[in-house]
């Protein structure tokens, strides 16, 4: 029996669900493989594990294990590549036995929401994964609440934030974050760095009061098509966008020490944590404006350059990422330098330096035993190359192309920064 009194009942063709007060059935989940194993040991769920697929039917590749509501819905599923000869259901997860393979899939999100986004950790890069068989009109309104929301994208095509939230009432100073950039809404437009909202990628939308989200579904978006996605510097830092599982978004200004704004468009502002880029500053309508990237209660400091990184300014800004968002588009975090006391001398390399010989590129001033990572970004912010495996052979940069660089080195616990041009 499960928590609403429905009876789960399993035969060698369908999944039952039979009402408790009537005894009836109230649902039937029709099967198109033999079950080789079946736990009801799941909460509210039956978990199956298929065998071959049904005489005159398409079926599921076999091995493939699913989940079934108590309203006879399948919410998940996973292919486990082989015949499954040993299965566990539980409240707090799943065991799946292949042989002498065991996989554990154990925690207790049992359903995803097309209305809602969700944090996905990965040991390394991975296609996209389309959920096929899920129905969802986009015009659906999704209630969210006041604060924060993690806020699913289920439209079928890109479009920028004004066109997508164009049937929802949305407030002044709401904000919707994606893991490349954050807008927020001035009134009439939204204002920031998140250009265009894309189907597959979630999204966090900060809501000044409850309210329901209504995605547009009756235009034609040009947004893909104009867009270019990734993180452009105007300066010698990048910044690891997928490192880190929290984003802080920041509007900010810098002033002198007396409070009187200066011209944001003549310096660079970015957010380090120690000497590692968490955050890059780029100017919209006249702000700095940045997702700040980082795990929970870090310490966010700021280096601040002229706009031609010549001369550098101390600063004593600090921020915490702690759940909160600092500044907005209508009162800027203020950073306060003096700007007749900067330092002529602007540099991310440390003692270390970078040569490119031929079709390789090496790293001198550190011994490679002590360099933990290279990665090597575009200018729009994109990742091209990581490497963890060092040696004094150097690194093969041919698959790069001609082109101007950024070079971030880790070793000894510090991060040092380097442009570079292969022609």
């Amino acid at each position: 029996y499960w928590n609403d009194g429905t009876l789960g009942v399993l035969s060698d063709k369908n999944i039952y669900g039979i009402g408790a007060k009537d005894g009836q059935e109230e649902w039937k989940y029709e099967l198109e493989n033999t079950v080789d194993y079946a736990s009801f040991g799941a909460g509210d769920f039956v978990v199956v594990a298929l065998g071959d697929s049904v005489a005159n039917r398409d079926g599921r590749e076999k091995g493939t294990v699913c989940w079934i509501n108590a309203s006879g819905k399948e919410t998940a599923s996973f292919e486990s590549g082989e015949t499954v000869t040993f299965l566990h259901a539980g409240e707090k997860g799943v065991v799946i036995g292949n042989g002498r393979d065991y996989k554990g899939l154990t925690g207790n999100l049992l359903s995803l929401s097309a209305a809602e986004s969700y944090k996905v950790e990965t040991t390394g890069a991975t296609s996209r994964i389309r959920l096929n068989d899920v129905a969802w009109n986009p015009a659906t309104p999704i209630a969210i609440s006041d604060g924060w929301n993690w806020l699913g994208f289920p439209v079928e095509q890109t479009m920028t934030p004004d066109e997508a939230f164009t049937p929802t009432d949305v407030e002044t100073l709401d904000i919707v974050v994606g893991q490349n950039g954050f807008a927020q809404f001035d009134g009439e437009k939204w204002v920031g760095t998140l250009a265009t909202m894309s189907p597959g990628l979630g999204y966090m939308y900060h809501s000044v009061s409850a309210k329901n989200v209504i995605y547009n579904s009756s235009i034609i978006s040009d947004a893909s098509a104009k867009s270019v996605a990734g993180i452009s510097t105007r300066g010698t830092v990048a910044v690891d966008i997928h490192k880190y599982p929290d984003i802080m978004p920041l509007v900010a200004k810098v002033t002198n020490l007396e409070g009187v704004d200066l011209d944001n468009e003549d310096y660079i502002v970015d957010a380090f944590c120690g000497t590692e880029c968490r955050g890059i500053g780029r100017l919209v309508d006249g702000l700095i404006m940045m997702n700040v990237y980082g795990n929970a209660n870090d310490e966010i400091t700021f280096r601040i350059t002229d706009s031609d990184e010549t001369t550098s300014y101390t600063n004593s800004a600090t921020l915490s990422l702690d759940g909160n968002v600092p500044g907005s588009i209508h009162r800027p975090y203020a950073i306060a330098i003096n700007p007749e006391s900067g330092v002529g001398e602007v540099s991310y390399e440390g003692k270390i330096r970078i040569k490119v010989e031929g079709d390789r590129l090496f790293i001198t001033g550190i011994s490679p035993e002590d360099i933990e990572l290279v990665e090597i970004y575009d200018l729009d912010g994109h990742k091209l190359l990581h490497a963890a495996n060092v040696t004094e052979a150097g690194i093969k940069i041919s698959p790069l192309g001609n082109g101007v660089f950024i070079v971030t080195v880790k070793g000894i616990g510090e991060h040092t920064y380097h442009k570079i041009a292969i022609r």
